[in-house]
């Protein structure tokens, strides 16, 4: 269950949505689309690339950009990595199924991210 009326909201709003609508969300808005899934324990070493959006449709991941805490991504979460920011992940117990969008234009002068 949610652990606060926060995480209330959030996975109420989960509830209603499919990856497809999250999808369509992000394409709406001009962004590039790719569904994942990771296998618990999954290491995302410290990295760069362009600007990515996260979404998480289930399980979770452990996030840190720069210098700052550790953020934990639960289903409903959407997670933004700047440009450039240096981050790293660990996947959850349970795995880690999740959209990831980002910009075309970036995309054609960067390369599509490899990682999160």
């Amino acid at each position: 269950l949610p652990r606060n009326s926060y995480h209330l909201f959030l996975w109420c709003i989960f509830q209603c949505m499919k990856r497809e609508e999250v999808e369509a969300a992000y394409k709406a808005q001009g962004l590039t689309t790719e569904y994942g899934y990771d296998v618990p324990g999954k290491v995302y070493e410290p990295h760069r690339h362009e600007r990515t959006v996260l979404f998480t449709l289930a399980g979770s991941i452990r996030v840190k950009i720069e210098n700052e805490v550790w953020k934990e991504l639960h289903p409903g979460s959407e997670f933004v990595i700047g440009n450039e920011a240096l981050h790293e992940g660990i996947v959850g117990n349970e795995g880690w199924e999740y959209i990831a969008a980002w910009n075309p234009e970036e995309e054609a002068k960067f390369g599509k991210p490899n990682d999160i």
